[in-house]
């Protein structure tokens, strides 16, 4: 179970750095966890060995997601076995990239619970593509997370991490990130849903981590300001000031 209270700063390098070397150099930078703070490091694949190898102590190395065990014939994917053998203690899973490739909540679901199997933290993204005036989106978001986390019980919940990733703010096309007021009525909504998919009142820990983007310190501080538990972090990670910033935030 992860510890109550417990803040994430997760970041997520997606195909960066281009290399080996470049990757030494980040993991290197990077500020360590603190007592009510846990940093989450997801490099790609081909640089994770390297990454832990730099890394400070008491920083996490996660993995940005893998192929399902029923898919072992797939050309260029990594297992989840492989992970394990990396020592990879989180997984990201149905980020909005891999979605985008085909991926479904049946797959996400699938993903979620192997992972709970080996003992690895699944960072299990939602988010809804729009917003519309007359708020259809919830409607869209709720059959999401109900599809994404069917049949798990009050229990496994308390193993994951959710990260709300709404996609109309993330990226560097995005016109705007969620505020704060957006996120934590979002968190609220994600918590009665898992209430009626459970019947457990209270649901228990739930860790809801905010997924899009942050281009300022100051909307860090505002996500800490509310109690948010975290952040996953895209292309700010990069930037190691900014990342040991946002660290110091919330620690």
């Amino acid at each position: 179970m992860l510890i109550p209270e417990t803040r994430f700063i997760i970041g997520n390098w997606k195909t960066n750095p281009d290399t080996l070397k470049e990757s030494s150099l980040l993991a290197k930078k990077i500020s360590g966890s603190s007592d009510n703070v846990s940093v989450v490091v997801c490099p790609p694949d081909i640089f994770i060995e390297n990454v832990k190898n730099h890394i400070g102590n008491g920083i996490a190395i996660g993995a940005q997601g893998f192929s399902s065990e029923g898919s072992s014939a797939l050309t260029g994917g990594i297992s989840l076995s492989q992970l394990i053998s990396l020592s990879v203690q989180y997984c990201i899973v149905g980020h909005s990239s891999q979605r985008a490739q085909g991926e479904t909540n049946a797959d996400v679901n699938l993903k979620i619970r192997e992972c709970l199997a080996h003992n690895i933290i699944p960072i299990v993204c939602i988010g809804e593509k729009e917003r519309d005036e007359n708020s259809t989106y919830l409607k869209i978001l709720e059959s999401q997370i109900t599809a994404t986390f069917s049949d798990l019980s009050r229990a496994e919940f308390e193993h994951m991490i959710i990260a709300y990733e709404p996609l109309w703010a993330i990226g560097s096309d995005s016109k705007r990130s969620a505020t704060p007021a957006e996120f934590e009525t979002i968190s609220l909504f994600i918590k009665k849903i898992v209430y009626d998919m459970t019947g457990q009142n209270p649901v228990g820990q739930i860790t809801i981590v905010y997924g899009g983007s942050i281009d300022t310190i100051e909307e860090a501080v505002a996500y800490n300001d509310i109690g948010a538990h975290g952040l996953l972090i895209g292309r700010a990670s990069l930037d190691v000031r900014m990342f040991n910033k946002i660290i110091s935030v919330f620690s």
